[in-house]
């Protein structure tokens, strides 16, 4: 399993470089109940001209190696805002 300040640090090591807003932990990690078979979900927010499936992929490679098993969405604050009013939608769960 993934010790919790090893997320912090790789949470801190994406968010300065893109100037992210907020990193949101969620998932298995999250809730508490991760095994080791269980990957790191983190919700980035940022302002971004990419289209959303190119920033993740940015981040990825920023990070290379990659430290452990991840699953990184990027949204900007206005895909949150809007994303809020939208039933079942990831950012309305934060």
């Amino acid at each position: 399993m993934v010790h919790n300040d090893n997320i912090k640090r790789v949470a801190r090591n994406m968010a300065i470089p893109i100037n992210a807003e907020r990193v949101i932990l969620f998932g298995s990690y999250a809730r508490g109940n991760a095994t080791e078979q269980s990957d790191v979900d983190l919700m980035i927010i940022a302002e971004s001209d990419l289209p959303r499936f190119k920033r993740s992929r940015e981040l990825y490679k920023l990070l290379r190696p990659h430290p452990f098993a991840m699953d990184i969405v990027v949204y900007t604050p206005q895909e949150v805002e809007k994303g809020e009013k939208q039933k079942y939608h990831l950012c309305q769960l934060f």
